[in-house]
Order: structure tokens, then sequence, then C-alpha cells
């Protein structure tokens, strides 16, 4: 009896924290809390004790036209009075060490507190900027809220973790007169790009133009050097050639022992033999002598 007791006190005792959670010790009857806030597991306490869950994963908060989002988009003013409403969503986690804390200043309604503070937020950051910013700064804006946020929610044992601006709506006229400004602004841009592109081709044109002008010169000075080489080549040849005759003839002068125009006329008479049927006529007895073929 006494372990079956035992058992039934374990089993009124026990309370479990979920992986997604953090546990917070409470006791019903003294309303008093523990002095830290516990992770997920099971854990035996007093009957008169369990655990207030507190998430430990990140929540969103989103005011938007969503069906799932915590409140509708809000409106405020910019800068220079226009009306804007801004859809915002961002998410927050709590810090475990100050979760004591958290149940002191808001006991477990924490997370209305946390969308009064972000709707304070949104409304005094979104007043901060003018309209053309939303249009050129959003990312800028979007830190800024995010930042701002983060500071606020530090006051509450909480950190905002990320933050997305998702739409901007400013009056109509507005949105189409900066659209309007938009577009003059791209055709500006397209036409300097235009004249842009148009003095790159001229200067192309141009370089084009001088590049083929140098291959004309140099294809020019090429031939007139090639010729004046072929010709020097040529000269040069033909005064080797004679030069080599000059010294054969010296040499055949000196070992057949002939003066210049006995030279002279032996060659003569060689070339008249070298042609084909050649005859020479000699006025000896009108004798004729045949040579050749």
């Amino acid at each position: 009896f006494f372990i079956f007791l035992v058992l039934i006190y374990l089993l009124i005792s026990m309370d479990v924290v979920e992986p997604l959670e953090y546990g917070l010790p409470y006791n019903k009857f003294t309303k008093n809390i523990g002095k830290e806030a516990y992770d997920n597991g099971r854990y035996i306490l007093n009957p008169f004790k369990s655990f207030l869950k507190y998430p430990k994963n990140l929540v969103t908060i989103e005011f938007s036209q969503n069906k799932i989002a915590e409140s509708t988009p809000l409106q405020t003013r910019t800068g220079e009075g226009l009306a804007v409403i801004l859809s915002v969503s961002f998410q927050y986690q709590l810090i475990k060490e100050k979760i004591p804390d958290l149940y002191n200043l808001a006991n477990i309604n924490f997370h209305s507190t946390y969308v009064r503070i972000s709707r304070d937020v949104i409304l005094k950051v979104g007043g901060m900027f003018n309209a053309t910013d939303y249009w050129m700064n959003r990312v800028e804006i979007a830190e800024i809220m995010k930042q701002t946020m983060d500071n606020e929610l530090l006051k509450a044992y909480g950190h905002c973790i990320s933050l997305q601006l998702l739409k901007i709506e400013l009056p109509k006229t507005y949105e189409d007169s900066i659209v309007q400004t938009q577009v003059e602004i791209q055709k500006i841009n397209m036409r300097k790009f235009e004249q842009s592109a148009e003095l790159i081709r001229q200067n192309s044109l141009v370089i084009i133009s001088e590049a083929e002008q140098k291959i004309r010169v140099t294809n020019a000075t090429g031939l007139a050097e090639a010729s004046r080489i072929k010709a020097f080549a040529k000269a040069n040849a033909l005064n080797n050639t004679v030069n080599a005759e000059n010294m054969m003839y010296k040499m055949a002068m000196d070992e057949l022992g002939f003066t210049p125009d006995q030279l002279m006329n032996y060659i003569y008479l060689d070339s008249i033999m070298n042609q084909n049927k050649a005859k020479l006529l000699f006025d000896v007895n009108s004798f004729i002598l045949n040579y050749g073929k």
C-alpha cells in the first residue's frame, strides 16, 4: 500500500516540458514561481506545483490582411503628412533567463503585451520617413524598425530576431506620380545609355579605320622592302656570277696561255659549236667543216 501511495504521489507530482517549450515552476496555492525556467523534459515537482509553459521557438506577430494575422495593417502618416498603410510581420524569441521576470511583468499574457509594444514601434518608426523613402530605402526602413523593435522587446525580456516590411500602401495619386517620375527617369537613363553606346560605336569605327590605315602602311612598307631586297639579291647574284666568270676566264687564260683576244675568239667559237646543227666555214681551199649533228 505504501508503494502504491508513492506511485500516486509521483504521478501527481510529475509534469512534462515539451521540446519547443520552457517550463516555469508555479505553486497553485501560494502563487509563487521558481527562480529559473526549465528546458524540455520530464520533472518531478511537489503535488501543488506545475509548469507554466512559455514558447522556446520563434513566434510570429503579423499585421496584415492575412487571416492568421494578429491585427489588420497599421495606418500612420509619413513625415510630410501623407497617409501610409503598413503590413508588417516579425519574429520574436523569449530570453530563457528572464522568464521569471517576464511572469512578474505580464504573467502568462506576454504575447498580447508584445503585440501592443510592436504596434507602437511600427507606428512610431513608420511616421519618421517621407513617402519617397518608402520607395527608395525600403530595406533601410525595415532594418531601423527591426532594431527599434528589438530594443523595446528587450525591456519585456524578448528579442526581435527578424522583421519583414510586407506591404506599403501610399495614396494612389501619389503612387501614380511616383511611377510616372520613375518612368521619366528611366527614359532619361535610357537616352544616356543610347548616347554612350553611339559614342562607343563611333570610337570603335575610328579605331578600326586607324587600324586599317596602319595595316595598309605596313603592307606597302613590306612590299617596298621586299622589292628592294629582291632587286639587291638579283644584283648581288649577277655580280657574283660576273666575278665567278672573270675568275674562271683568268684561270683558263693562265692554264691555256691565251691572250685576252685569243680567249675571246675561243669563247666565240665555242658558243657557235654548242649551237644545234651549227656550221663553221673556213675559207681554206673552199672546204666546209660541219660540226654538231
